[in-house]
């Protein structure tokens, strides 16, 4: 009964660890001996902030839980002090936790994984893990899914922005012509306003002119009309006084 029992047990736990590999985005394996408590612990912590979990299970009880799944490859790497890390969100996560620790702590060796219910080497868990992890790629995907956004939001707003332009180009053009039509107006007023007291000194001083012309075109004739009968009469009055040529002829 006892041992039976220990069987039970043992068998839930297989369970328990297949059920693990099947829910799993991502299994890996990877051998942590020479590494010190406080590493393994800041490893751990490092795996469940990108959603996984580690684990250190007997590795008879791991290759009976691949055996169940299928993952007969995956069974030649469960010896020596082993321990299994489980991704839960994505393929990429706990590859590329376990490669960026292992670049400081190289006691930790990557071996092996399956990946999308794939068995895959070391080499290939290696590139993976070069991948962007969940969300990396759900922020490459919103760039892709926006840029075609973005591009029409920036359309828009040129064809607005030349739209705009356009009218206040055609506000000025209007409002131009009657600001000149206005100045040319004030200035023509203010040249008449200048020109009209030139004009009329102008046109006074040649009606003055004439009118002093026609003066003294009056005034001579009549001196001359006053004083000629005046002459003659003298002239008649007065003898002719004889010159010495008239006195010699006599």
């Amino acid at each position: 009964m006892a041992n039976q029992k220990v069987i039970d047990k043992k068998q839930q736990i297989v369970d328990e660890v297949a059920k693990k590999m099947t829910e799993s985005k991502s299994v890996v394996v990877a051998e942590y001996q020479g590494l010190t408590v406080e590493k393994i612990q800041t490893l751990r912590r490092n795996l469940r902030d990108e959603g996984c979990e580690m684990f250190v299970i007997k590795n008879n009880i791991s290759r009976r839980a691949a055996e169940s799944n299928g993952y007969k490859e995956l069974m030649e790497d469960l010896s020596g002090p082993n321990s299994m890390i489980f991704s839960y969100e994505d393929q990429v996560s706990a590859a590329k936790v376990l490669y960026e620790f292992a670049k400081k702590n190289k006691k930790l060796k990557i071996k092996s994984g399956i990946v999308d219910g794939k068995f895959y080497e070391q080499e290939k868990i290696k590139e993976i893990s070069a991948l962007p992890n969940r969300e990396g790629l759900l922020t490459m995907l919103a760039g892709q899914l926006l840029s075609p956004l973005r591009e029409l939001a920036i359309g828009l707003y040129l064809l607005t922005e030349e739209d705009e332009s356009e009218e206040s180009e055609e506000a000025e053009t209007k409002e131009e012509p009657k600001k000149e039509t206005k100045v040319e107006v004030k200035e023509e007023t203010k040249k008449e306003t200048k020109a009209e007291p030139k004009a009329e000194a102008k046109a006074e001083k040649k009606v003055e002119a004439k009118a002093d012309a026609k003066k003294e075109a009056k005034a001579e004739p009549k001196a001359k009309t006053k004083e000629e009968p005046k002459k003659e009469a003298k002239a008649k009055a007065e003898p002719k006084k004889e010159t010495k040529e008239d006195k010699e002829s006599k």
